[in-house]
């Protein structure tokens, strides 16, 4: 296969990888490392979440299946720890406003509303400056999440630009929906 792309690269990329019963994990991985990872012309990018995925099983005979992080695979990037606010908050501010602004104007085109470049779509959908730096301490440096918290903030604002209640409220609503569930379901956070 290698042969056939040459001088070109195939990049295979492998989201939501938690989505895979954490049993079966190692063995994807193995699969994947035995066929993939010597091939030239592959790049294989897994996005996955650190405390849930199961990348490799020791066996009895020192051997293992899956694949070693650091050996065979190196972990890139923690999309996570890049978009959290608290980390370095003009670029998870940033990634946010042109998130925002680019869903915005995709819609608007889809519809039939003009938007111009020089509108300030996030001076318009919030009240003030704080009111976004709030949402997007909410969103945890998740956009899937973030899209969740604005479309119940923005339901609460109804015609008006989102606030601050606006936010938390929104916030609020999606972690009691969201993640309180998932928390609660998992037996080692109720254990004392």
């Amino acid at each position: 296969m290698a042969k056939f792309v040459e001088p070109k690269r195939v990049w295979i990329l492998i989201d939501e990888w938690t989505t895979v019963p954490p049993e079966i994990q190692p063995y994807l991985a193995d699969m994947i490392r035995r066929s993939m990872f010597s091939v030239p012309n592959v790049t294989v990018k897994i996005a996955a979440i650190e405390h849930r995925s199961e990348f490799k099983l020791d066996r009895d005979d020192e051997g293992y299946i899956g694949f070693e992080l650091g050996a065979d695979i190196s972990a890139a990037i923690n999309l996570d720890d890049y978009l959290v606010i608290d980390n370095d908050e003009d670029r998870a501010k940033q990634f946010f406003r042109t998130f925002i602004d680019n869903h915005v104007r995709a819609v608007a085109a889809e519809v039939g509303i003009n938007v111009s470049e020089a509108e300030n779509v996030i001076g318009v959908a919030f009240t003030q400056e704080n009111v976004f730096t709030e949402f997007v301490r909410a969103t945890e440096g998740v956009p899937r999440d973030a899209m969740h918290i604005l479309s119940i903030a923005a339901q609460k604002a109804n015609v008006n630009s989102i606030t601050m209640p606006s936010v938390r409220t929104a916030a609020y609503a999606f972690f009691q929906t969201e993640k309180y569930t998932a928390i609660q379901s998992n037996k080692e956070n109720r254990s004392e």
